[in-house]
C-alpha cells in the first residue's frame, strides 16, 4: 500500500483499534488546535478577532486550562470579555431602565444573543471542518482500497455520532448507490460492536458480585471508558 498524505491519519486510526477510529481523528485535531490557540497565535490580530467573536465551548476551554500554558488563554479570556461587554452592555442598560415594555423585549432578546454567542468555538468549528475531508477520505479508501475495506469490516466501528454523521455525509456528498453499500457495511460492523461491547459491560457490572471475584478480566476492564466513547463520541483518558 502506498500511502497518500491525506489517507495518513485514517489508516492510522483504523490501526488503532479503538471503538471509534474517527474519534481518535478528532481527538488529535482538538489537540492541535488547543496547541495552535495557545501558541503565537494568540498575538495574530485575525486570530484574537475570530476568537473574540466565537470564544469557545466548555469542553475546548477545559482542555486549554488544563494545559501548561495559561497566559495565551487568560488574554484570549480577557479580550473575549471585553467583546461581550461591549455587545451586551445594551441590553444591560435597557434592562434597567424604567421603562416596562423595554425591560421584557431587550430580556428576551438578550437572552437570545447570549445563546447564540455560547453556542460557539473557534476549535470546534476548525475540527468541523476538517473532519469533512477525513470522512470523504474513508469513503474513498473504502472504495478503492480492497485491503482497507477488510480492515474496516473487521474493526470496531465507530461511536453513534460518528456513525450517523457518515451516513448523513454520504447521502449529501455521494450517489445513492455508494451511499447504501456503505450503509450496509457499517451497519455489519456496528451491529457486531455493538454485541461485543454490550457483553463487555455485562461482564465489567458482573466482576462486582463477590462470587465473581476471581475470575480473569478479559476484555472487559476498560469497557466503561469504551462503551462511553462509543455512545457519546468522547474519549475517556
Amino acid at each position: 500500500m502506498k500511502y497518500h498524505i491525506d489517507t495518513i491519519p485514517v489508516w492510522d486510526a483504523m490501526k488503532e483499534d479503538k471503538e471509534c477510529l474517527f474519534c481518535e481523528i478528532e481527538s488529535r485535531m482538538e489537540e492541535k488546535y488547543v496547541e495552535f490557540y495557545l501558541g503565537d497565535s494568540v498575538m495574530q490580530p485575525d486570530v484574537r478577532q475570530k476568537t473574540n467573536k466565537t470564544g469557545f465551548c466548555g469542553h475546548h476551554y477545559q482542555m486549554m486550562h488544563n494545559a501548561t500554558k495559561k497566559l495565551p488563554l487568560g488574554l484570549s479570556s480577557y479580550t473575549r470579555l471585553e467583546y461581550l461587554r461591549e455587545h451586551l452592555d445594551k441590553y444591560f442598560d435597557s434592562i434597567v431602565s424604567e421603562d416596562k415594555s423595554l425591560k421584557k423585549s431587550s430580556a428576551a432578546d438578550m437572552a437570545e444573543y447570549i445563546n447564540k454567542i455560547t453556542s460557539t468555538c473557534a476549535v470546534c468549528e476548525n475540527v468541523d471542518e476538517n473532519m469533512k475531508r477525513y470522512l470523504y477520505t474513508f469513503i474513498h479508501l473504502w472504495k478503492s482500497d480492497s485491503e482497507f475495506k477488510q480492515a474496516f469490516l473487521n474493526s470496531k466501528g465507530m461511536c453513534l455520532k460518528h456513525f450517523a454523521g457518515m451516513i448523513e455525509f454520504s447521502k449529501k456528498e455521494m450517489t445513492d448507490s455508494v451511499t447504501l453499500a456503505l450503509a450496509k457495511d457499517m451497519a455489519e460492523v456496528q451491529k457486531k460492536s455493538l454485541a461485543r461491547l454490550s457483553d463487555d459491560v455485562k461482564y465489567f457490572n458482573d466482576k462486582f458480585d463477590h462470587r465473581n471475584v476471581e475470575k480473569p478480566w478479559g476484555t472487559s476492564k476498560d469497557a466503561l471508558p469504551r462503551a462511553i466513547n462509543k455512545l457519546s463520541g468522547r474519549i475517556i483518558k
